[in-house]
């Protein structure tokens, strides 16, 4: 996943938010990830906008304990 987040975030979690390209191309130091992400965006499914809007949404895809 890939997580559209703000700038001290991505500080703090060295760049981590661009997620699917550090797996993808693990070799890639975390500060070209950000350039990586851009350049494979057209491939890859839509991202969140932020931690919270992910939540929200897996939350939604899990099956009610009724």
């Amino acid at each position: 996943r890939t997580t559209r987040s703000s700038a001290p975030v991505r500080r703090l979690s060295w760049n981590m938010p661009y997620h699917v390209a550090h797996h993808l191309f693990p070799s890639v130091p975390f500060h070209a990830l950000a350039a990586l992400d851009t350049e494979i965006a057209g491939h890859l499914p839509k991202a969140c906008n932020g931690y919270l809007a992910f939540h929200a949404n897996f939350l939604k895809t899990l099956p009610s304990a009724a």
